[in-house]
């Protein structure tokens, strides 16, 4: 992973093979990049609601599971 990311050009290319090597590994990675990407926006959202004085909505949570 490492010669991958320290690759010049195609970085995000060697990336995603390295990842497509180990299921698990490739699992748990896009499985973090969803919680991360939530987490912006909704930091995002709640900056935005907070600076137009909007009233906050309850969690609905869902289960995105299957799309991974």
């Amino acid at each position: 992973m490492r010669i991958a990311l320290g690759s010049r050009g195609r970085v995000f290319c060697a990336f995603k093979d390295e990842l497509g090597r180990i299921p698990y590994i490739e699992q748990l990675w896009y499985r973090f990049k969803m919680v991360e990407m939530r987490r912006i926006v909704t930091d995002w959202y709640e900056d935005e609601r907070r600076s137009r004085g909007l009233q906050q909505l309850g969690l609905e949570l869902e289960d995105n599971d299957d799309l991974i």
